[in-house]
């Protein structure tokens, strides 16, 4: 009941805190336990399970001293040497320094897992407040995207921004970390600076890939090499430089990823030479002697089959709309109309059509055929036929 209502929510938890000690003047000194019980530390799914710190103040000094600080963890442990705090005449806090040893602690959030060790130097003052740390992770899984990971974290953000403090902050990874996520298995080193207010920083950083592979169009893609160049405030503009090689009917294709995270440069090329064309035809139908516009349209047409089956027609009904718009703002040349069907999350398609002609019919098929490759068929009103093969990544 001592905490603001914000910190016991964070940090619930129950136990005993005992304190001994002697009481005198113009010094008093003692010691505060806390045992048989724990504390939730927010949603790193670690506890607190043990507390012990020493007191002692000196009233005509004003300062307030706690040494040997140990705080055992389920995971880890947090000792502090001694920490101090300096008082005026009104006993308002005018300086503190906290020195803080972190040991092999357990940090989890959103299914990722590190453990932790390093030291943290918290100082304040009435004119700047500080945190100045140097961890270094030395077990890492990840397992949701890469890039999520450096932006603030959202189980602490709300906290974060009621705490004045400048944060100076160095993040290593002692071994590589493990990234398994959908399309993306590999091992990596980053090492990250963070700085500025701690309600909103900003840094820099690179992850460097180590192998592993990522798949295309349900094809494996050995990693050569990669690396991410992370720019924290606009991480979207973040530089990312990637070649990763597969083979695929005897031919060595070698994908080529350089730019920004948000507009990628992807080029592709194989030993035997193919054109890009001929490389995709390979990678979607296995064969580069396809043309793109014979086989995005097969490929469509047996997903169409297999949606329209009996089992599938009636539970798909609801997904169908109807759009009609003006071919024209002021109404005069007609009225035309589109439906679109989405038959599954991967796979949508819309007709469109001018209702003041006999031609004129549009029609668009998109298929996700994996996660990371989107095509797109398409006979437009002129009743051109053609298709197109989309690359993405998840970083």
């Amino acid at each position: 009941m001592l905490a603001p209502a914000h910190w016991r929510n964070l940090f619930p938890g129950s136990g005993t805190i005992h304190f001994a000690g002697k009481i005198g003047w113009p010094k008093s000194s003692g010691t505060i336990t806390f045992s048989n019980g724990a504390i939730v530390l927010g949603k790193s799914c670690n506890l607190c399970t043990g507390f012990c710190t020493k007191l002692s103040i000196d009233v005509n000094k004003k300062i307030l001293t706690a040494s040997d600080t140990h705080a055992v963890l389920y995971y880890g442990t947090l000792s502090c040497p001694e920490a101090q705090f300096n008082f005026d005449n009104q006993w308002q806090l005018i300086y503190a320094h906290i020195p803080i040893l972190i040991k092999n602690c357990l940090i989890n959030w959103n299914r990722n897992i590190t453990l932790g060790s390093g030291l943290c130097v918290c100082t304040y003052t009435p004119n700047s407040s500080n945190i100045d740390a140097r961890l270094t992770l030395e077990k890492t899984h990840l397992a949701s995207t890469i890039v999520a990971q450096v932006q603030q974290p959202q189980t602490l953000a709300h906290l974060w921004t009621q705490l004045p403090f400048n944060i100076n902050l160095r993040v290593e990874t002692k071994k590589p970390l493990r990234i398994h996520i959908p399309g993306l298995k590999t091992k990596a080193h980053a090492i990250l600076y963070i700085q500025g207010p701690l309600s909103q920083p900003d840094g820099t950083g690179v992850i460097t890939l180590h192998g592993g592979t990522m798949m295309l169009s349900s094809h494996p893609f050995t990693i050569i090499n990669g690396t991410i160049h992370i720019n924290l405030q606009r991480i979207e503009q973040s530089l990312v430089e990637l070649i990763a090689q597969t083979t695929i009917q005897q031919h060595n294709v070698t994908l080529h990823v350089l730019g920004t995270l948000k507009n990628p440069i992807i080029k592709l090329t194989s030993s035997p030479i193919l054109t890009e064309q001929q490389i995709m035809a390979l990678l979607v139908a296995g064969s580069p002697e396809t043309s793109l516009n014979t086989a995005l349209p097969a490929l469509i047409t047996q997903t169409l089959t297999q949606l329209f089956s009996a089992n599938h027609v009636a539970t798909k009904a609801n997904r169908i709309k109807f759009v009609p718009h003006l071919t024209d703002p002021t109404g005069t040349t007609g009225i035309a109309g589109a439906i679109e069907i989405d038959f599954s999350d991967r796979f949508k398609a819309k007709v469109e059509k001018n209702l003041d002609l006999k031609e004129n019919l549009a029609v668009e098929v998109d298929y996700a055929l994996s996660d990371e490759l989107d095509l797109k068929a398409f006979k437009d009103n002129k009743g051109q036929i053609g298709g197109h093969a989309q690359i993405k990544f998840k970083w």
